[in-house]
C-alpha cells in the first residue's frame, strides 16, 4: 500500500510505520514482514529467508502513554490487486508529524473547531512589492503551510513568515512558494500587457474575461497552498463569521430517516457550482477532493447506515429559468427531468447565471422549480442553496446574486424550507481573505477550501455535528 499520512522507514530490513498522532486509516504490512519468532527484536531475524509461519504478530511501540487502537485486523495469503504506481511528477513530503488531514476533518464545520485544516491562502503582490496572503483568522500557532497538491510541505522562516498578531503570512525571498504577481489576476502577463481575451487561451491556459483572470488551470491553482492553523473560536463571533444554524425542524422527515438508519434520496440540482464546478477531483488532479455532492453523501453515510443516494442533475452555465424549462415534458437542451420521482429532499441552488434577473422573478422562478418537482415528489423537503459572489472585479458578472439571499430567505420562512445563505457566508469571508483564495477558476466557481465550506454549511442545516 501507499503511506500517504505517515514516515515509512526501513530498519535493519524491518518494515517501520510512524504514525502522526491521532492518525485514522489503514496500515497495509506485507505478509512478508511479520514474524513471530522469539528472537524477534534481533536484526539475524529478519532476514528475506522465512521459516514457514504459524503465528502471525506484529509489534507496536508507542511514546511515553500514548497509545494506538485497532478497530480491525485483516489477514490474507492471497495477492492483492496492485495499486497504480504513483506518477513521476509525483512527491510527497510532508513529514510534520503534527500535519493531519482525515475525511472528517475535512467535513467537520470550522467554527466548531479552534483548528482550520487546509485553509486555502494566495500569496498576492502588491504595489509596494510586498507578497502577502491573508488567513480568515489570526491564528495562535501555524501547525503547516503545505502545497496545493498537499504534497509537500513549506518551511517557516524559509519559505515563508507568519506576522505574528494578525491573519497575514508572508512570502520571503527565495521562497518556493509560488505567488501571483503584481496585476496577475487583472489578466496581465509579467511585463504589464494583457493575455488573450476569451476565449483565446493561452499557453498556460489562462485568458482575460471581463477585466479579470479567467483560469482553471495550474497557473491559478498552484498558487493557492493550505494552512492548517490554531485559532480562538471567539474570533467567530468577534468577526461576525456568517454560517448555517441546524434547521431539522424544517426538514423533519428528512432528520427521521437519518436518525433511524433508513433510506434517503437526495435530488441535487442547480448549475456548474453545484455540477461540481472546479473541484480538484473533476479536473484530474491532487488532491482530487471529491465534489460537493460526494462530499455531504460520503459523511451522511457515517452517520446512517441506511442506503444514502445523490443524485446530481445540476448543469453548468444554467440559469434558474433554464432549470425550470429541464422539468417540464420534453426537458430543455437535451435534458428531460420531467420523470424524476421517489426523493426524500431536494437540494437546489441556480443564481450564478442570473445576475441580470430581478429578485422577484428569481424568487418566484426558484418556487415554480419546488412546486414542478412537488408534482412527482409530494413529501419532498427542500433545502434552498443561495449562489456565492461571483468576483466583484468581473465586470458584469457581479450584479443581482447580492439579492438573491434575501428572497430565497422569504421564499424558505413561506413555505417552510431550508435556507443556506452561501452568498453571505462568502461575502463575509471576502472581508478577511483575497479572493484569489477562494475561487477556482478567477470568476465564479469555488476551490476545494469554498467547497468545503458549502458541503460544512448545507450539511449543518441537516445535522447536529458531534
Amino acid at each position: 500500500g501507499r503511506a500517504y499520512a505517515t514516515t515509512v522507514e526501513w530498519k535493519t530490513t524491518r518494515f517501520c510505520a510512524q504514525l502522526p498522532a491521532n492518525f485514522e486509516g489503514t496500515i497495509l504490512i506485507p505478509l512478508s514482514r511479520l514474524y513471530s519468532g522469539t528472537d524477534m527484536n534481533k536484526s539475524t531475524a529478519w532476514t528475506d529467508n522465512r521459516t514457514p509461519w504459524t503465528k502471525l504478530g506484529f509489534h507496536v511501540n508507542c511514546e511515553e502513554s500514548n497509545s494506538v487502537d485497532f478497530r480491525y485486523v485483516f489477514l490474507t495469503n492471497e495477492t492483492l490487486p496492485e495499486v497504480a504506481p504513483i506518477p513521476d511528477d509525483v512527491d510527497f513530503n510532508i513529514t510534520n508529524p503534527e500535519y493531519s488531514y482525515t475525511d472528517e476533518q475535512r467535513i467537520t464545520p470550522f467554527w466548531s473547531s479552534n483548528i482550520m485544516y487546509n485553509e486555502c491562502l494566495s500569496m498576492e503582490e502588491n504595489n509596494g512589492g510586498n507578497i502577502i496572503g491573508k488567513l480568515l483568522f489570526v491564528p495562535t500557532r501555524i501547525i503547516s503551510v503545505v502545497d496545493a497538491k498537499l504534497q509537500n510541505e513549506y518551511v517557516e522562516g524559509k519559505d515563508y513568515r507568519w506576522i505574528e498578531g494578525t491573519n497575514q503570512i508572508e512570502w520571503l525571498e527565495g521562497s518556493s512558494i509560488p505567488y501571483f504577481y503584481n496585476g496577475a489576476l487583472s489578466g496581465l502577463k509579467e511585463n504589464g500587457t494583457p493575455v488573450n481575451d476569451y476565449p483565446n487561451w493561452d499557453s498556460e491556459a489562462r485568458c482575460r474575461l471581463a477585466g479579470v483572470l479567467y483560469c482553471a488551470d495550474k497557473f491559478l491553482w498552484e498558487k493557492q497552498i493550505a494552512v492548517t492553523y490554531e485559532y480562538d473560536q471567539s474570533q467567530v463571533e468577534a468577526n461576525g463569521i456568517v454560517y448555517t444554524q441546524q434547521q431539522s425542524d424544517r426538514l423533519p422527515n428528512t432528520t427521521k430517516k437519518l436518525a433511524n438508519n433508513e433510506s434517503l434520496k437526495v435530488l441535487f440540482y442547480g448549475d456548474s457550482i453545484f455540477a461540481g464546478g472546479d473541484a480538484s477531483s473533476g479536473r484530474g488532479r491532487e488532491p482530487m477532493m471529491p465534489t460537493m455532492d460526494v462530499l455531504m453523501a460520503e459523511y451522511l453515510r457515517t452517520i446512517s447506515s441506511g442506503t444514502i443516494t445523490f443524485d446530481n442533475i445540476s448543469v453548468g452555465g444554467w440559469t434558474v429559468e433554464n432549470g425550470l424549462a429541464a422539468l417540464q415534458p420534453g426537458g430543455y437542451a437535451g435534458k428531460d427531468y420531467s420523470q424524476y420521482s421517489g426523493y426524500d429532499l431536494l437540494m437546489l441552488s441556480f443564481g450564478m447565471n442570473n445576475a441580470g434577473t430581478s429578485a422577484e422573478s428569481f424568487k418566484a422562478t426558484t418556487q415554480e422549480i419546488v412546486e414542478t418537482i412537488k408534482e412527482k415528489n409530494p413529501n419532498i423537503e427542500v433545502i434552498l442553496v443561495s449562489c456565492i459572489c461571483p468576483n466583484p472585479a468581473a465586470a458584469g458578472f457581479y450584479g443581482n446574486q447580492q439579492y438573491f439571499g434575501a428572497a430565497l430567505q422569504e421564499l424558505a420562512d413561506e413555505n417552510g424550507y431550508a435556507f443556506v445563505d452561501m452568498f453571505a457566508v462568502h461575502k463575509k469571508i471576502l472581508e478577511f481573505k483575497n479572493y484569489s483564495a477562494t475561487t477556482g477558476n478567477g470568476i465564479n466557481h469555488p476551490n476545494d477550501w469554498l467547497i468545503r465550506i458549502y458541503a460544512q454549511n448545507i450539511l449543518s442545516a441537516m445535522v447536529e455535528f458531534e
